[in-house]
Order: structure tokens, then C-alpha cells, then sequence
């Protein structure tokens, strides 16, 4: 049976990226109150806006450049994530490395060059 491809626009993107405004607007509201949510400074508003449009454009594109590649350089992209999500906590924000994060951190990448073998591309290739 064909893989079946879902688009990177329509009503599941937009669920995807109205899930801020969903979650993070009643827990403003509950925090600031009536009084504080209008305070906000229109600069705010504005880098809210910003950020918002900027998720948006990267979720398209990431979807639309995960339809482009194999299962398998999904696989990797995904299971890396994880890793350089780890990484970004050592170095961006002083998170202490300990020995299990570490050990974390190389299994991924010694799974990641196990799976981007020319073997296992071709076994994918072959169930697909």
C-alpha cells in the first residue's frame, strides 16, 4: 500500500498553530487578570505577533521539507531533535551535564549513524 501524503496547509496546520492562542491565552487571562491583559505594551503585542507569524512560517516549512525527504532522514531528523534539544540546554541556558545526559546524547548519535546506513535505507525502501 502507497505511503499517503497529508498537505502542508488546510485545516491541520491551522489547528496546529491556533494551539498557542488556545492554551496560552486563558492562562494569560487567568494570570493577569482583566486589568493586566489590556496593560500589555503594544511592543509586546507586536513580538507576540511576530513570533507567532515566525512558528507558523517554520511549521510549513518543515512540513514541507519532511514531504521531500525519505522515512528514514525523518527518522534521523526526529531522533536528533532530542539531542541537540539537550545540547542547546548545556550551552544556551547552563544546565549541568551529567554522566546519563551525556550517555544520552551519544546513543542518539551512534543510533543515528545506525540508522543512516545504506542497509537500512534499503530495507526501509523495501517495505515501502
Amino acid at each position: 500500500m502507497p505511503a499517503r501524503r497529508i498537505p502542508a496547509g488546510g485545516p491541520f496546520s491551522f489547528l496546529i498553530t491556533a494551539s498557542g492562542v488556545v492554551t496560552l491565552g486563558p492562562i494569560s487571562f487567568c494570570r493577569l487578570g482583566t486589568a493586566g491583559l489590556p496593560a500589555t505594551p503594544p511592543g509586546h503585542f507586536f513580538w507576540m505577533l511576530a513570533a507567532g507569524l515566525s512558528n507558523l512560517v517554520a511549521f510549513f516549512a518543515l512540513v514541507g521539507g519532511l514531504q521531500l525527504t525519505s522515512v528514514i532522514h525523518v527518522t534521523m531528523l526526529n531522533a536528533g531533535q532530542v539531542a541537540l534539544s539537550a545540547l542547546a540546554g548545556m550551552f544556551l541556558f547552563p544546565e549541568p551535564a551529567n554522566r546519563w545526559l551525556v550517555l544520552g546524547i551519544a546513543m542518539t548519535i551512534f543510533g543515528i549513524f545506525l540508522i543512516g546506513r545504506p542497509a537500512a535505507e534499503e530495507a526501509v525502501d523495501q517495505h515501502v
